[in-house]
């Protein structure tokens, strides 16, 4: 396994919160779509958009150092 996938996977399971994870990995390993993500959990699509993003900006700030 390539190092910097190692720390990608460390980053998600012991940096984002459990629903951060598990919108990142619907979003991007299951190809849901954020109307999907939302109608799923009973939530606005934007809402879901907000929390991808976070999770996205937070992984990017940790896989950087």
């Amino acid at each position: 396994i390539m190092p910097s996938l190692v720390g990608s996977e460390m980053c998600i399971r012991d940096r984002l919160t459990p629903l951060q994870r598990e919108t990142l990995i619907a979003f991007y390993f299951q190809e849901q779509t954020l109307t999907q993500i939302a109608a799923d959990r009973g939530v606005n699509k934007s809402t879901v958009c907000r929390t991808l993003k976070r999770a996205e900006a937070k992984l990017r700030r940790y896989l950087k150092y």
